[in-house]
């Protein structure tokens, strides 16, 4: 009966040992319990560590999430200025070729005008 015990007691440690949590759960390389009582304190021990690892990872993967979502929101809102500004300057470019057809003058006028403020800023910035 007592060998049934231990091999009960070594295949139990040893199926912890090939976790891939041993390491993190301080498993790792600890030799198996000689005691059926000191055996069940430290599975004891374990899944306590194994809760405080658990919850640690829910609260990371929650400040995780949450730095995601605010950024999408920052992203989000970015997209609606541009798509805005896409309208804009989809509606002017409209407007624009309006002005063209229907006074060719005052639109020749303001493209004069336009080109001689660009011609202006560039020569400053140079």
């Amino acid at each position: 009966m007592a060998a049934d015990v231990r091999q009960a007691l070594s295949k139990a440690w040893e199926t912890i040992q090939e976790s891939r949590f041993a390491q993190s759960l301080g498993a790792a390389g600890q030799p198996v319990p000689d005691r059926a009582d000191r055996a069940a304190e430290r599975f004891v021990e374990l899944r306590s560590t194994a809760a405080r690892y658990g919850h640690s990872l829910d609260k990371r993967d929650r400040d995780d999430v949450g730095r995601a979502i605010r950024r999408a929101g920052e992203f989000r809102a970015y997209a609606v200025g541009h798509r805005a500004q896409a309208a804009d300057a989809r509606a002017e470019k409209a407007l624009r070729a309006t002005i063209a057809q229907q006074f060719p003058q005052l639109h020749d006028r303001e493209m004069t005008g336009r080109r001689a403020v660009q011609q202006e800023q560039a020569r400053q910035a140079a």
